[in-house]
């Protein structure tokens, strides 16, 4: 699994995202309880030494430990000897984990406190919203794509990262996933950091551009994984942090 650059890396991954459920009626009626906010959450799960921020080397910490889990499940494969959904997901959010790390840090102390993390909160809510992701994707796609041939050509992209139009579709992200810190400059760098391996998770074809439907898919396989991370971090989360806690 490639990592994934910006845009999709501000969207796409909290590495260790988690999607927040509503409240059912059984819960409004004292049966299920409502979940505590994913702040929260991440704040128990990844803090391991509870001095009220994550590090970098906690987030390692615990997503080894999460690959390990996964590894275990069913041989960490299936039938076909493919990895199984976790293991996929969890080589996902470790690729991203640095960067995205790096852009909620806003005071640059290389930690993460719960009011830093309430991004990853709000980034969950929008991410599930209808039809957000969708037009965002849109939106940004037709920004880059000057001819208007649904075609991103590698030069056409490298063209865009230098000019207007990546100001424009920071805009657009900024609007829908705001990050506080994140400015064009910052997120330029972080895009020509990992534009090969963003090209890589696109084109998947490998003819060397990104079709207006493969970055539809793209989008869809990494809404697929942020899911895939909220139920394993709701779920396995508290236990990682339990036995964490006893070492």
């Amino acid at each position: 699994m490639h990592q994934l650059s910006l845009p999709y890396v501000l969207i796409l991954f909290g590495s260790c995202a988690a999607v927040r459920h509503t409240v059912n009626a059984r819960g409004q009626q004292g049966g299920t309880p409502e979940p505590p906010p994913l702040e929260d959450t991440l704040m128990s799960v990844f803090d391991q030494n509870k001095d009220g921020q994550v590090v970098m080397t906690e987030v390692s910490s615990i997503m080894e430990a999460f690959a390990a889990v996964g590894a275990g499940s069913s041989a960490g494969g299936d039938e076909k000897g493919e990895e199984n959904d976790m293991l996929k997901m969890v080589k996902a959010a470790k690729g991203a984990a640095p960067t995205l790390f790096k852009l909620l840090d806003a005071d640059s102390s290389k930690g993460l406190t719960k009011d830093e993390l309430v991004w990853v909160s709000e980034a969950d809510v929008r991410m599930n919203t209808k039809g957000l992701l969708k037009n965002v994707t849109k939106a940004v796609f037709d920004i880059f794509d000057g001819d208007a041939d649904d075609k991103l050509q590698e030069a056409e992209i490298k063209e865009a990262l230098d000019g207007e139009k990546f100001d424009q579709a920071l805009l657009v992200l900024q609007d829908n996933f705001p990050i506080p810190i994140l400015t064009a400059e910052v997120a330029r760098t972080a895009v020509k950091e990992n534009f090969k391996d963003g090209m890589a998770f696109m084109d998947a074809d490998g003819n060397g551009e990104i079709a207006r439907a493969e970055m539809y898919e793209a989008v869809k396989k990494v809404k697929k994984l942020f899911t895939k991370g909220v139920t394993i971090v709701r779920t396995m989360g508290p236990m990682l942090a339990m036995f964490g806690a006893m070492q």
